[in-house]
């Protein structure tokens, strides 16, 4: 069966892929939000691109519907996907200090606790392997031993405000921060952050020492369907997993959908520990919820 809307995602779960969005009534001509309309297998992105898309599938209706939405929502982040088409490209604009957008409000107060909590989630499982004298690599094998975050890179750092919240949590760390817009820059100094550089994230070997690696590297909005091109993102995030030490961490999200998916950050070199907040993913949006939410380690 083949269903029209006016915008449909991906949600992934295994070899399954779930299509979301408003969906056409072509009895009524109404669209209608729904949070699972069509089931599908290995669906290709562009499948369901642009504002008036198509895709072919098994149609879910009533009580299946309620259970799909059910059982997605309580499943782990490492098994579940949001993955939203290209509908809309990035536009120039020039961007002014980040702690004065109205974006500010929403990553304060709802995706900088969860960046924090996956800092601290990484630390502790550093901390419990080290105390358990990590069994899985006996002596011998060249497994490497668990590494505690110590150095962190915040690309797109705007005005310093997550690497102040970071380091307000978790105070041992190291922070470093590169933006490209200078009143960012300046607003972060006067923060007291030290380590902080202006630059092109894009054209990161001319911002850093060339030996300055990092534990834990976050892209918090930068990476984004409205912030940069996708073939852009790919090329920062390249760059930005040659920076990570061995067993290193990457946290990719943001406000507006990520350009790279789970199998993009694999092909990079990157093990995916996580993939998005479950149970944000069908909620309305209307309202402002987290959905997105990449961790992964380098191999």
């Amino acid at each position: 069966m083949t269903v029209s809307g006016v915008w449909f995602n991906l949600v992934r779960c295994g070899d399954c892929d779930f299509v979301q969005g408003d969906v056409l009534d072509e009895q009524t001509g109404e669209t209608i939000y729904r949070p699972i309309a069509v089931m599908v297998r290995e669906a290709e992105i562009e499948d369901i691109a642009g504002l008036w898309p198509d895709i072919t599938g098994h149609p879910v209706k009533g009580e299946e519907e309620a259970c799909l939405v059910s059982y997605l929502s309580s499943r782990k982040g490492s098994e579940v996907e949001l993955i939203i088409p290209e509908r809309y490209r990035a536009r120039p604009c020039a961007w002014n200090r980040f702690d004065e957008t109205k974006e500010i409000r929403i990553y304060r107060d709802h995706i900088y606790p969860e960046i924090v909590n996956a800092i601290e989630a990484i630390e502790g499982t550093a901390v419990q392997q080290k105390t358990n004298l990590h069994p899985s690599c006996p002596a011998g094998t060249d497994e490497p031993a668990p590494r505690l975050p110590r150095r962190l890179l915040d690309m797109g750092c705007g005005c310093g405000d997550l690497i102040e919240t970071c380091s307000m949590h978790i105070p041992d760390l190291e922070c470093y921060g590169v933006d490209i817009n200078a009143d960012n820059i300046q607003a972060a100094k006067e923060k007291k952050n030290a380590n902080i550089m202006e630059g092109d994230c894009e054209d990161l070997e001319s911002v850093l020492p060339g030996d300055l690696r990092f534990d834990i590297i976050i892209c918090c909005g930068l990476l984004n369907k409205q912030v940069i091109s996708r073939d852009t993102a790919g090329i920062i995030f390249e760059k930005a997993a040659g920076r990570l030490q061995e067993r290193g961490h990457i946290i990719v999200t943001g406000y507006t959908a990520c350009h790279l998916t789970a199998k993009d950050l694999s092909r990079m070199g990157i093990d995916v520990l996580r993939k998005s907040i479950p149970e944000n993913l069908f909620k309305s949006y209307l309202e402002y919820h987290l959905r997105q939410f990449y961790v992964g380690r380098k191999r």
